[in-house]
């Protein structure tokens, strides 16, 4: 296992068209570190720049500037075949002519030791679950997108890596498969704990893999921390939006006498020392919006069932702003029922309304 640290890297790609060229800044001064072991997951929206980044941390490409260590040497001055990285794509990135077997065993069969394939094979499908063996005998385009994924990840994980990375490996096989494919993974991460980063722009399977997640927007990182962290405690308002589901809702308001007033809700209290005025938005949580006798009136525009968390997210309207809040599963709501909201203020966050920062 390695150590992986990222240290103030940058890179730019140079954007060809018809009307000339332009640069786009794909990575901006990015500094991590990933330590011995740790599962990383990096997440945000498309064309954040984590793949260029999953990149730049397996030397596929060079950085503009900044550095990429393993173990505090440079990685440009390891030589190659000595870097131990086990990647996986999100097409598995399989040899179309080769059977699955030659697939898995071939970093194994270049340095002779390819007997010891039977014995790694065999342990990843008891660890998994699945019948790997099945499989080793197909060509590519005999294989779903779930069985090419599973072969990909063996032959990841059959040439002792020291360093794994994803690049949304599920993120094209469908939502049971996904599942099953996750808890499998998660399995062969507790048994061979390997240094990895995760690039995926699902929060559940951030969750569910990684020890930490780092939260990626524009080329930068907003936040790393555990999904807990992120979550209660958000540096940005951007951070706060991109973790949990439902999405946050957030409210726009001002500064009146130190307290927050919106188009609907207010009175809370807020930091003294704000300026009269100031814009201020605010963050709140479905599960915080609350049915009150006493409250705002709201017009239901959307009810959707949440089964399994045992009840219903409720879109609402009032003051010419939306939310969204929780109701119990059998309370009896329906499209157009006015009710009456407020809101708990407890686990309130605020956001400057200009640069988006949290106001502690």
């Amino acid at each position: 296992m390695s150590t992986i640290t990222v240290h103030r890297v940058n890179k730019r790609f140079v954007h060809h068209s018809e009307t000339g060229e332009r640069n786009i800044v794909a990575v901006q001064d990015v500094s991590l570190k990933i330590g011995d072991g740790e599962v990383l997951a990096v997440v945000g929206p498309s064309g954040c720049g984590k793949s260029t980044l999953l990149r730049l941390i397996a030397g596929l490409i060079p950085p503009d500037s900044g550095e990429v260590l393993y173990d505090n040497l440079p990685l440009n001055e390891i030589p190659l075949m000595d870097r131990g990285i086990g990647m996986v794509f999100q097409e598995g990135a399989l040899v179309p002519h080769w059977e699955a077997r030659r697939s898995v065993g071939f970093f194994l069969w270049l340095r002779k030791r390819e007997y010891e394939v039977p014995e790694r094979v065999a342990r990843i499908a008891q660890i998994t679950g699945f019948g790997l063996d099945d499989l080793l005998d197909r060509m590519p385009r005999q294989l779903s997108g779930g069985e090419r994924q599973r072969v990909a990840v063996a032959r990841a994980l059959a040439r002792d890596p020291r360093v794994f990375l994803f690049d949304e490996p599920f993120s094209n096989i469908d939502a049971k498969l996904r599942g099953t494919a996750r808890v499998e993974l998660r399995r062969l991460l507790n048994e061979f704990p390997v240094t990895s980063v995760y690039v995926t722009h699902d929060q559940h399977e951030a969750i569910a893999l990684a020890n930490r997640i780092a939260v990626m927007n524009e080329g930068q990182i907003m936040q790393v921390g555990t999904f807990e962290q992120l979550y209660t405690s958000p540096r940005s308002q951007f951070v706060a939006e991109f973790i949990g589901t439902p999405p946050i809702n957030i409210l726009v308001g001002r500064v009146q006498g130190h307290a927050w007033f919106g188009r609907t809700f207010g009175g809370f209290e807020v930091r003294h020392d704000l300026d009269e005025g100031a814009a201020v938005n605010l963050g709140v949580r479905a599960q915080d919006v609350i049915l009150d006798p006493d409250g705002e009136n709201a017009i239901v525009r959307t009810i959707t069932p949440m089964y399994a968390e045992h009840h219903q997210l409720l879109e609402m309207e009032g003051s010419r702003e939306s939310w969204r809040m929780h109701v119990p599963e059998d309370m009896d709501v329906r499209r157009g029922d006015i009710l009456k909201c407020a809101i708990k203020p407890d686990n309130l966050l605020f956001f400057d309304g200009k640069t988006g920062l949290r106001i502690g």
